[in-house]
């Protein structure tokens, strides 16, 4: 109507604001309604449109749509969690869901991919060691968990060690379980 291009800006933190947060029957409440749209003649005849329903359509079609599924996950695995599950298991967890993320969103060569991972990997170890100096033996594959891998990889690409050190420090410390 406007002539004016459209933009969704993904909220990561706080989590509180955050779409993707939300539990999945809500997510999928917001999808079911949101995929239902349909575009009319009118609406498809702005110079603009094909642009900003492509957008809509990424927005609601790939990107929500991937965080039903995870939010799915999260709770599938609330369910399924004991209560002697180790750190190992959680950081095996951990770094196949990074793998997953990697190799499905990626359109690249493997080697590429596996680059990316390595990095990705290397550089949470990093982290790890840093927040077991600082606040000790903290199990933070556990606590880490319920983050969907976009958000983290996404983190740890453009956010140095020293910044997410201090955001867990904020975050977690009050309820990081020691061992």
């Amino acid at each position: 109507k406007h002539n004016i291009n459209i933009w969704f800006n993904t909220i990561h933190r706080p989590v509180e604001w955050s779409i993707w947060a939300l539990p999945h029957s809500k997510l999928q409440e917001i999808y079911s309604q949101l995929e239902q749209t349909v575009f009319t003649k009118e609406d498809r005849a702005a110079p603009l449109a094909a642009y900003n329903i492509g957008i809509y359509n990424n927005l609601v079609k790939v990107q929500i749509k991937n965080w039903v599924k995870e939010a799915e996950e999260r709770e599938l695995l609330e369910r399924t969690k004991t209560a002697i599950e180790i750190e190992e298991d959680a950081k095996d967890y951990f770094e196949k869901k990074l793998k997953e993320y990697i190799y499905q969103n990626f359109n690249e060569g493997e080697e590429q991919k596996k680059y990316r991972l390595k990095n990705a990997l290397d550089k949470t170890e990093a982290l790890v060691a840093q927040i077991k100096v600082n606040f000790g033996d903290i199990e933070f594959y556990k606590l880490v968990r319920e983050v969907p891998p976009d958000v983290f990889y996404k983190q740890l690409e453009s956010r140095s060690i020293t910044s997410m050190l201090e955001e867990f420090a904020e975050r977690f410390k009050e309820s990081t379980p020691v061992r």
